[in-house]
């Protein structure tokens, strides 16, 4: 790594170490020798099989950033968890950081909600047997019925929501990405500060993404 950047041994030691410890690569002691860690190895397989997903909406990731001025977040659903496959970030003071190689619980991000929102409740109850939903911040749980409840509410309305529920001051708002077919094949995820995201920004942003990802353009 030293030899092919121009960084002095003490700082790409620094960053290794910082790269090791978020678990984008792994330290082997025996061999000393560094290789692709979870996140890498997650996003990898992400974008092998999301690559049609990525590479055709990017765009509509940016045109979006640009018209909330807040960070868009690309998100594919697994099972229990949901992965962040793209990001544009906003360009509003204190905008998110995006989240691109992250996993988070799919009950608790809005991006997963919206999607499992395109499941049937059979299909629901599959990924989540328990009655119980564990997972979100500081551990919290929901019951299965209440969040079974909300999944129709997204159904009804066509967006999802997240207020702070896996980020103390982050709030979220997520619309499908429809195949061809009209099957939900990822989610656009809009992220900005609990203080910006009101309910009328909720329904103004959701309105803008469900435009931008079905190809109309904002007057």
């Amino acid at each position: 790594m030293q030899s092919r950047s121009s960084l002095s041994r003490s700082t790409a030691h620094r960053l290794l170490k910082r790269l090791v410890h978020a678990e984008y690569v792994e330290h082997d002691l025996v061999t000393r020798s560094y290789r692709p860690g979870r996140v890498l190895t997650e996003i990898g397989a992400a974008l092998s099989r999301d690559a049609h997903v990525h590479e055709t909406d990017r765009a509509v990731l940016q045109r979006l950033a640009a018209a909330t001025k807040e960070t868009v977040h690309l998100v594919a659903l697994r099972a229990t968890n949901v992965i962040f496959l793209d990001s544009v970030e906003g360009s509003q003071m204190g905008s998110a950081i995006g989240r691109v190689g992250r996993t988070l619980p799919s009950h608790a991000t809005a991006a997963g909600k919206v999607l499992l929102a395109a499941l049937t409740d059979a299909e629901v109850k599959a990924i989540y047997p328990v009655e119980l939903i564990r997972g979100g911040r500081g551990h919290s749980s929901v019951p299965r019925v209440d969040f079974l409840a909300e999944l129709e509410l997204v159904r009804a309305r066509g967006y999802a929501t997240n207020d702070g529920e896996t980020e103390p001051d982050v709030s979220a708002v997520a619309v499908p990405l429809l195949d061809r077919f009209g099957f939900a094949r990822a989610a656009v995820s809009v992220t900005a500060p609990r203080s910006r995201a009101s309910d009328a920004w909720m329904r103004k942003t959701a309105l803008h993404a469900a435009r931008i990802t079905a190809g109309e353009t904002l007057s």
